[in-house]
């Protein structure tokens, strides 16, 4: 049996490519050079059973093409055509952006003969419609991958004849998925991380589902455990992200996976034998935590070359698998026995150390039209607000019913109160006052403490000359600091991810990589490690090299022979330098985020003004605002982004300042003129904000929140993707606070209406994916509380 197939592609060369390529593999083959020519071409001829789409074309990319594609196959009552995107720009960014928009599959260009027919097969498999030529019964059907007979096969003849790594992939905490959630989600569940495997494993690997939870991968081109480490890293990633939008944000299983790996030919070529030893490195990931990576290495299982390298590797291997436990960007909720040691643990570390912490107490009572079983679903609903709301390095406990106890890490004194402030506003703005919340704090460490002891400062020495080694050891100890020595920058980085020294003393002539590469590397890691002053040791032959480290940063040189009186004044020169500046950053951090408080209080109030033309739309800035910020972190957009959008919603309707109030506030319909007048007020409100030349997200909300996804809105009439992402966001949260509220001309909506107006208006009005997001929030919003007043 022959399957149709459309390649799209602008580059003719490409175009001839697939079509030679698919040709020979008895495939029917139409090409066509642009989006337009595609939309065209099915809706006279149909659709094909797969469609290989470019995305960086002229006029009409390929994200802005499968869009109207779905759109005309919802218009005809068609089923989804699976689409392969096609690119020379392999971007993270732009893959997860097509995966989400619903392809199959993402294949670089240029690509070769076995990575687009392995590729097409696996689609064709998952949609049911395997070659004819490819014996269905060896695809595992859920996850359109090879199963476990054919795996045997072809994973053979991988380890005979190619190198690589042999993996063995199993999720973590499964079997709890499906037992709360049923196996319709777990299966789900399996199918998105097949797609995620085919689409982070480098090209040529080859993959397959060899049990319930457990897949196999040949993987080409990974080396070594900090690859394959990566590799876990980055599923761990999408599957938490995944999880969350299959089982909802709510959701508390620890899902991941685990893989281990092992080395071909390194460790041999008979796959029995190799899925053994990968079976073993996966053991030791489960046992260590879960979540992570590890690579099967002899010397290390034999017990065997436990010399300096041998340790520093093994540092380096439990940093990896430690490094890949999937934490959530949220508040840690912990019961009350789990709580007390992390409580006694933190506290111990803020004294020793002389760091601040905050303790927070809150307590509830009921408000009006409480009753007591919705006393207690509110309770429980404000730690998982507080727990949304706080950083991941804050810990909460649920003390009794009416209470939870909060620990602040790090917190400076005079930011606790805006802090509380900031949460208990986002609260009572949707809940209003049906729970009455008072609280107590009480602030551990500050400037008042002492000064941190010169000899609790740790140092870490990096150099393979033995007697430097000495040298400097010794005069750094006497001078009371605490040094940490090693031969090699891979063991230094490999202590980083554990521990942040006070200084770093590094060779000018540092292996496997010197000082100026290493300190490059230290500024990509960015954080507190950036921050960390390095010294470089150099003699007369390095001192060009440490040139190029003080360029990129260092502090200062010390020259070989090491002189002890002048590397201990160095050294204390340095800390002294560095701490001055820390304390400086953390002022000038201060007034900033004084500063940033101070601008939202004034944003606030021009919402107020904007609100009070009209006593209908009282409060609705406010709700669009917060509307808009959490469908932006539903999106997974980053904070500073959810911040803007949310200033950005609370002044959309700034330029309504200006229009005549007989106009805003009429109560009856508009006439044709006094609505053009009304129009009017997205250009007024851009041209206002258009001062906050550091925030031009302001701008863009107001100018742009009226233009409609599928074009036809105004001011200026721009469609899709062209309409900035945050007001596209707006104009949905915008909506849906319209449509929840009651007006002079209607009353307010039922929930079941608003949800059909947002389906019909999806697409041409609103962007899908935003409206997908609201929908999942009025699903969240059993009792319709999510409406204006």
């Amino acid at each position: 049996m022959s399957y149709w197939v459309i390649v799209v592609d602008d580059d003719t060369a490409n175009l001839r490519m697939a079509g030679h390529i698919l040709s020979r593999h008895d495939f029917r083959v139409t090409v066509l050079k642009s989006g337009g020519s595609l939309l065209g071409f099915i809706s006279e001829r149909g659709l094909p059973d797969l469609i290989l789409l470019d995305i960086l074309m002229p006029g009409m990319d390929g994200f802005v093409t499968l869009e109207r594609v779905r759109r005309w196959e919802r218009e005809n009552g068609l089923e989804k055509t699976p689409v392969i995107f096609l690119t020379a720009d392999d971007d993270p960014a732009s893959r997860e952006r097509g995966f989400r928009a619903g392809i199959s599959d993402y294949i670089t260009k240029p690509f070769d003969h076995e990575t687009l027919i392995s590729r097409i097969n696996a689609v064709m498999a998952a949609q049911g419609r395997t070659d004819s030529m490819i014996d269905e019964s060896a695809f595992d059907k859920l996850t359109g991958m090879p199963g476990k007979a054919a795996a045997e096969k072809e994973m053979s003849q991988l380890c005979r004849s190619r190198s690589g790594c042999l993996m063995t992939a199993d999720l973590d905490s499964f079997n709890i998925v499906n037992e709360k959630y049923g196996t319709e989600k777990g299966d789900k569940m399996l199918a998105e991380f097949a797609d995620m495997i085919r689409s982070v494993v480098p090209v040529g690997s080859k993959y397959a589902r060899i049990g319930g939870d457990k897949f196999e991968v040949f993987g080409t081109g990974i080396n070594t455990e900090i690859e394959l480490a990566r590799l876990a890293r980055t599923l761990n990633t999408r599957l938490t992200a995944a999880a969350k939008r299959l089982l909802g944000d709510d959701m508390t299983i620890p899902v991941g996976v685990s893989i281990g790996g092992v080395l071909v030919p390194a460790c041999g070529r008979d796959h029995a034998e190799l899925i053994k030893l990968a079976e073993k490195a996966l053991c030791g990931v489960k046992m260590n935590g879960k979540h992570g990576a590890k690579m099967f290495y002899p010397e290390t299982a034999n017990g065997e070359d436990r010399g300096i390298g041998s340790i520093e590797r093994e540092l380096a291997d439990l940093s990896a698998v430690f490094g890949e436990r999937s934490i959530p960007n949220s508040a840690l909720l912990l019961d009350k026995q789990v709580f007390s040691g992390v409580y006694q643990y933190i506290m111990r570390y803020i004294v020793r150390n002389h760091r601040t912490a905050c303790k927070i107490l809150f307590t509830f009572t009921k408000g009006e039209d409480c009753s007591d079983e919705r006393f207690g679903t509110l309770c429980e609903a404000f730690g998982e607000h507080i727990k949304k709301s706080l950083r991941k390095t804050d810990i909460l406990m649920r003390n009794r019913e009416d209470q939870f106890f909060v620990l602040l890490a790090d917190v400076r004194e005079g930011s606790v109160d805006m802090v509380v402030s900031n949460l208990l506003r986002s609260w009572r703005s949707q809940y209003g006052r049906t729970l009455e919340i008072t609280y107590v704090t009480e602030f551990v460490g500050g400037s008042a403490q002492a000064a941190r002891p010169e000899q609790q400062d740790q140092i870490v020495l990096v150099d393979k000359d033995v007697s430097v080694m000495k040298t400097a050891g010794r005069t750094l100890q006497d001078g009371g600091f605490g040094v940490t020595v090693m031969k090699t920058t891979d063991a230094l980085f490999g202590h980083l991810k554990l521990y942040v020294p006070k200084l770093i003393l590094l060779s000018a002539d540092a292996e496997p990589i010197n000082c100026s590469a290493s300190i490059s590397r230290l500024k990509k890691i960015g954080g507190e490690i950036a921050d960390v002053p390095v010294i470089i040791l150099a003699g007369e032959s390095d001192m060009q090299t440490a040139k190029e480290g003080l360029r990129l940063g260092a502090f200062d040189i010390v020259h070989k022979p090491i002189d002890s009186d002048i590397l201990l004044q160095r050294v204390r020169n340095t800390l002294k330098l560095s701490a001055l500046g820390k304390s400086m950053s953390a002022e000038i951090e201060k007034k900033l985020r004084d500063s940033n408080a101070l601008f939202l209080n004034i944003v606030w109030s021009f919402a107020e003004l904007i609100d009070s033309k009209d006593h209908y739309t009282c409060g609705h800035s406010k709700k669009v605002a917060e509307y808009a910020r959490e469908i932006a972190r539903r999106a997974g957009l980053a904070d500073s982004k959810q911040s803007e959008i949310y200033m950005a919603a609370l002044l959309h309707d700034v330029g309504k300042l200006s229009l005549p109030d007989e106009i805003i506030g009429k109560p009856s319909c508009l006439s044709c003129e006094e609505f053009e007048i009304i129009k009017e007020h997205s250009s007024i409100g851009a041209k206002t904000l258009e001062g906050f030349s550091n925030m031009p997200v302001l701008a863009a909300g107001a100018r742009w929140h009226h233009e409609r996804y599928g074009g036809g809105g105004y001011p200026d009439g721009l469609k899709g993707e062209e309409i900035p992402e945050e007001a596209r966001i707006i104009a949905v949260a915008d909506a849906y606070a319209a449509m929840t509220s009651p007006r002079c001309y209607r009353t307010r909506l039922t929930q079941e209406r608003v949800r059909e107006e947002l389906k019909k208006c999806s697409g041409t009005y609103f962007d899908p994916r935003f409206v997908n997001i609201m929908l999942s929030m009025m699903d969240d919003d059993k009792e319709y509380s999510m409406k204006e007043e």
